[in-house]
């Protein structure tokens, strides 16, 4: 692994370089294009951010559209996203934002085509990239990074020998840094930039998969649950049940996991689910009408004011470079 690091950050600096450079040519969409990403592999809470920005978006008025690489599906084609989609063929994450949000969404291997894709079919005010911090064919008039405090940037190093897709310095040239609060402090990740604000994630209340009923947070206090997690970091769904009194025995599958009916637990099992995992075990819940299926939306909260004045940088940066 030390000895194909310098490979990778070779490689890492000069696609920057070259994108900075306009050798490689990015495509610029005919309307703002705010990209949400992270620095470092797993899970930090880009879709949780992504959601709140594309709410604040809409509250504002503007109309906003979600591009994504959906990650997870069964496919490489370029695609808008429909009501009647599955995570198979879309993604878990986009599908996630799409049925929260309602905003018109596509996914592609390219996000460039994505937004192609989207624009063909929606007029919109706004592009919002989720997971997009790497992806510099998609021209961007701002980009926020989210950082999870708890496991912060690891022992510092780059791929393979670190947990970094680029150096801790990429931070210095985004429009925003989002703390992720999970037990970490945000003074730890201190930033110089105007826009930084920390952000935690509240649970909302437990969902039925099958029904849509809906139970407060203590309702499985003391009882056994199976917890189901196919995220980045699973330990902190798994910590914030047991936090919530649950008795956890924990069913852990890889990020983006791929669901067949022989992972879902027997129908005498009570089982609790990240809502990014329920939009992929909703169909197979409901076939065999297993009614003790929960889970537990988040909603990201941030400083007052952090979601605008990042949204209204992201359109000013596209009306000065236009013009």
């Amino acid at each position: 692994m030390l000895l194909l690091q310098p490979l990778y950050v070779a490689v890492t600096a000069f696609r920057r370089w070259a994108y900075a450079t306009k050798l490689f040519s990015a495509w610029k969409a005919p309307v703002p294009v705010l990209v949400v990403g992270n620095i470092s592999i797993g899970g930090t809470g880009k879709t949780p951010l992504t959601i709140a920005l594309v709410e604040e978006a809409q509250t504002m008025g503007l109309r906003v559209g979600v591009v994504s690489r959906g990650y997870g599906r069964d496919n490489e084609l370029t695609r808008v996203l429909k009501a009647d989609d599955s995570a198979t063929v879309v993604g878990d994450e986009p599908l996630l934002i799409f049925q929260r949000t309602s905003a018109p969404a596509a996914v592609a291997s390219k996000r460039s085509d994505a937004a192609k894709a989207l624009l063909a079919e929606q007029q919109l005010d706004l592009l919002i990239a989720d997971d997009g911090l790497q992806h510099y064919a998609l021209a961007r008039d701002a980009e926020v990074v989210v950082v999870d405090s708890q496991r912060g940037f690891g022992n510092g190093w780059q791929l393979p020998s670190g947990p970094l897709r680029e150096p801790q310095q990429r931070l210095n040239k985004a429009d925003a840094v989002v703390i992720n609060q999970r037990g970490g402090q945000h003074e730890q990740f201190s930033h110089e930039l105007a826009l930084s604000t920390p952000m935690t994630l509240a649970p909302g209340e437990l969902v039925n998969v099958v029904t849509g009923e809906r139970l407060s947070l203590g309702s499985f206090k003391d009882q056994s649950v199976i917890a189901i997690a196919g995220i980045g970091n699973p330990q902190v769904f798994y910590d914030g049940l047991a936090k919530l009194g649950m008795n956890v025995e924990p069913l852990y599958f890889q990020d983006h996991h791929v669901f067949t009916d022989r992972d879902l637990p027997g129908l005498e099992k009570t089982i609790v689910m990240t809502e990014k995992d329920a939009v992929k075990l909703a169909p197979i819940a409901k076939a065999k009408q297993h009614h003790n299926c929960w889970y537990i939306p988040v909603t990201a909260t941030l400083n007052e004011g952090f979601a605008e004045a990042l949204i209204r940088k992201t359109l000013d940066s596209y009306k000065a470079q236009s013009s």
